[in-house]
Order: C-alpha cells, then structure tokens, then sequence
C-alpha cells in the first residue's frame, strides 16, 4: 500500500525548491550536447552548424502562461533562461530551418529534423486495468509499462536497426523514447505516420488484429513477449472476472456466439486460466470446422489469430499516436520536474527494472543537497546519460539501410 501511494501521491514543486534544483542539479551541459550532436556554436568550420542549439525549439509552462518558440544558443544562455524563468516544465522540440527569433518574421519557417519520438501512458491502458484507473498506477499495472518497454526496444534496435535509443520517464505514470539515430531524426511527418502505425496495433477506429488473418512477423515476436504477461495478469489480476475488461478482451474474437459463450463461463468461475484454456478451446475448435468443413482458411486464420489479439487487448503497447507523427510537437526535457508530482523525468536504462515509486523527487533531492550527501539519488541517473552520450549521439552514425526498408515496407 506504501508503494501504491507514493505512485498516486500529489506534490506540487514550489518556487523555491524549484530554483535550487535548475541551480545546482539540472544537467544543462549534458543537454545541450545531446541536443546538438556535436554541433559547436564557436566552430565556424563547413560541416558545423553553429546555430544548431539556437535553431532548436524549447517552451516553458508556468502556472499562468505557456511560452513557445524559445532558442538558446549556448549553455550559458540554457542556464540563465533557467534562472530566470525558474518554469514548472520545460519541453523541447524540432530543430528548424532558421533560428527561433525568426519566427513570424520568415515565411519558409518550418521544422527541418527532430528525434523519431515515442509517449506512453498507463491511462490508455484503462479499458483493461482492474487495479487502478486514471492518474493512479500501482506496481501491478506498472508491469505493463515495463513490458512495453521491453517490446518496443526490442523492435527499434532488433528489427529496425536503430542503435541510439533513449528511455526516459515521464515523471507520473508513464515513459517517453527518443531515438536519436541521424536517419531518425530526419525522418519526415510521413515516415513518423508510418513508423508509429507499424507498431502501433489501437488504430483510432478498431483493433488492428481483428481484421488479420496473419500477424506482421514484428507483431508476432511482440506478441510472444507479452504471452508471459498476459498469463501473469490473467491470474493475479483476474482480467476474466471484471465484466467490462472480459468484455473489452473478446470483443477481438470475430465470432458472436463463443463471445457469449466464454462471457458465461467466465461468470461462473474465478480462475482466469480456465477461462483462457476455454476461449482457446472454442476457438480451435471453430477453426477447425470452417477449415475442414466448409474450406474457409481465411475466417479459420481470423479465429486463431484473435486468440493473438485478446493478449495484445489486454498487455500490447498503447501509444500516444500524435506525438510520434510530427516533428513540430513537442515532449518534455529529460531531468526536468513533473509540474504535479514532483518527480524528475530521469533517463532509464531498458535492459533494468525501473521502480516508478522510486524515482528521484524534488523534495528528496533538497534534503539531499541539505544533508551534503556526496551524490544525490539523481546520480546514477546522471551517469546514464553520461554512458548514452558517450556511445555515439553525435555526428558520424552510420545511415541505417535496415530501418529505412522497414519504414518503406510500412508505407512511406
């Protein structure tokens, strides 16, 4: 219950906590060079882009106001709007074809590269959440954000090639991705669209798997990292017991009367594994029948293949597709404060489990600096970014053939 509450719990950073924190923690250096792969802004040389930094768009919330369109063009500058702004949220986005004082003033004004990026949330989860509901989130349901973790690395490094990959969380109940990669980043609205649809199986209008006769072999290898977690959670959070999530995980079974059917088992019996085994049952048996009996392999390949769609209904990524698609939105900065909870949104590593409820917060980072502690909990975090940096976000990563083919596969 102590952890449950630390993920729900409200805090909202005040002013002053605020302005120690940009002061003495906030990593403005190790940002900076992030945000301009090797650019500098004192090198006149051909191939640097000295106004890289300044061409990059940063906004600042603040209680009252939101403030776009903001270029900065060197450490010192970060760190004194910083200062002087002291913002409850700092969020970063395109870098454009002139620098950020030219806006209104140029017609051609428009974002030239971005990171390909990626949001999700444990909110979008609710339809099959039993445990909690809204801004909530417990260790339970964070299993889910860790299982989509594991899936959509495993899909950007593996099968799309990419090699600079950063995990970030979001700082409440969810976690944010940057891939870095130069063919990422210069990827155009149109590629983003498809990428994100490649991966994404909650089109905005119906299940992307209830109309498939076979998987994409991408979603299949998905799907057999989230069998395990979909087994686990049948189990402990007993997904069959909860009418309105029984209902939302059939609803991919193309076949009305095994819905009801199952929906009727389920009410009588409290073991969510029986009613698994029950809906497989019905399914194969179904499909066996359309197979033999009337020579229909496609609606047979329909039936198995749902069976694949309940898992994904009940455990598969769930993104915030908007985010993904155009290069001019914008995503909150690593290492900054959640403006509601007080948490930072630190850099993760997805090879390790990450603890949500023991994420470093503002309030723990003040006592810390007032302990003198050698190294606050932000520290490892820190070293993270530190070890990502220095493995090659910078000028000179190779042009990935793999990843472009996939994305052309996808529809661009």
């Amino acid at each position: 219950m102590e952890e449950e509450k630390k993920l729900q719990g409200q805090y909202i950073p005040n002013e002053h906590e605020r302005r120690i924190y940009y002061k003495k923690l906030f990593p403005v250096e190790e940002l900076c060079a992030w945000l301009t792969y090797g650019n500098d802004p004192d090198d006149d040389s051909k191939d640097n882009d000295r106004d890289c930094l300044v061409k990059r768009e940063f906004s600042f919330t603040f209680e009252d106001a939101y403030l776009r369109y903001q270029g900065l063009p060197d450490v010192c500058r970060f760190r004194d709007a910083i200062a002087e702004y002291n913002p409850l949220s700092i969020n970063i986005g395109a870098c454009y074809n002139h620098p950020m004082n030219r806006k209104g003033s140029i017609q051609s004004f428009s974002p030239v590269w971005k990171e390909f990026v990626l949001d999700l949330d444990l909110s979008d989860y609710d339809p099959v959440r039993a445990c909690c509901s809204k801004e909530s989130s417990c260790s339970n349901c964070w299993s889910l954000m860790t299982t989509a973790i594991r899936c959509v690395h495993e899909i950007l490094t593996v099968t799309l090639g990419y090699e600079n990959v950063l995990w970030v969380y979001s700082g409440r109940r969810g976690v944010h991705c940057w891939v870095c990669d130069s063919n990422a980043r210069s990827l155009s609205d149109e590629g983003r669209t498809s990428l994100i649809r490649g991966m994404n199986l909650f089109p905005v209008e119906g299940n992307v798997l209830t109309d498939k006769e076979c998987l994409h072999p991408m979603i299949s290898r998905m799907i057999e990292h989230l069998q395990p977690v979909f087994l686990e959670r049948v189990k402990t959070q007993r997904l069959f017991s909860e009418p309105r999530i029984a209902e939302r995980l059939l609803s991919v079974v193309p076949s009305p009367e095994i819905r009801a059917s199952v929906l009727q088992f389920a009410s009588r019996t409290d073991d969510g594994l029986a009613v698994w085994a029950e809906l497989r049952r019905q399914v194969n048996e179904k499909a066996t029948f359309h197979l033999q009996d009337k020579g229909n392999e496609r609606m047979a390949n329909k039936l198995r293949s749902s069976l694949d769609g309940v898992i994904a209904e009940a455990t598969a990524p769930r993104f915030d597709v908007g985010v993904s698609t155009r290069k001019d939105h914008l995503l909150k900065s690593p290492f900054c404060v959640h403006p509601k909870t007080g948490r930072i949104c630190v850099p993760i590593d997805p090879t390790k489990p990450f603890d949500a409820a023991q994420a470093p917060t503002l309030p723990g980072l003040i006592q810390d600096l007032d302990a003198r502690k050698p190294e606050t909990t932000l520290g490892p975090y820190l070293r993270y970014f530190s070890e990502f940096l220095s493995n090659g976000v910078f000028p000179g990563l190779r042009k990935n053939k793999k990843s472009e083919r996939v994305i052309k596969f996808l529809g661009e």
